[in-house]
């Protein structure tokens, strides 16, 4: 149906009978109790992993403190988050034009911060389930070789996995 307006304006004509949507526009929508969830993604998808952080060759070599220190950074961030989910969702709403701190705290409640967000670490199921899906679609037709795409050096040891485990 397109992008998620398409969608909504779809189940709302009655031209189909669900569509996908993502917070914080479902909970900004759900005020009205005009929607009804089928189901959450995270329930059949546990193990989702929703960031990437990506950079190049040159900042890795040039650079590699700024990536270090970014790293940190969104990690201190993502543990105050999970911490301080109601103060989140008031920074949240600071930033966001058109949404309430109580649509953003039912936004965070409804994603479970200390399940969906994490400080940097991958996640062995969520990389297969990544490789899984993008077989699914045809858009690989091969394993993916994980201990050849993702460098772990910038994490702390406690935070590095075997990716070798993920390959198949």
């Amino acid at each position: 149906m397109g992008g998620l307006s398409e969608g909504l304006t779809a189940v709302g004509e009655g031209s189909i009978a669900a569509a996908a949507n993502i917070d914080p526009v479902f909970s900004k929508q759900q005020q009205s109790d005009k929607w009804q969830v089928v189901f959450w993604a995270k329930d059949y998808l546990p193990n989702f992993i929703q960031t990437s952080i990506i950079t190049g060759p040159d900042i890795l070599k040039d650079n590699p403190e700024i990536v270090r220190g970014y790293l940190r950074a969104r990690a201190k961030g993502v543990e105050y988050l999970q911490d301080n989910v109601e103060e989140a969702a008031r920074i949240f709403a600071s930033y966001n034009d058109g949404y309430s701190e109580e649509v953003m705290l039912q936004s965070l409640k409804n994603v479970e911060p200390n399940n969906y967000y994490t400080t940097g670490e991958f996640n062995l199921d969520g990389l297969k389930l990544i490789e899984r899906g993008m077989k699914n679609i045809d858009l690989i037709d091969r394993n993916i070789e994980w201990t050849k795409l993702i460098d772990q050096s910038f994490l702390s040891e406690d935070k590095r996995i075997d990716l070798s485990k993920a390959e198949n």
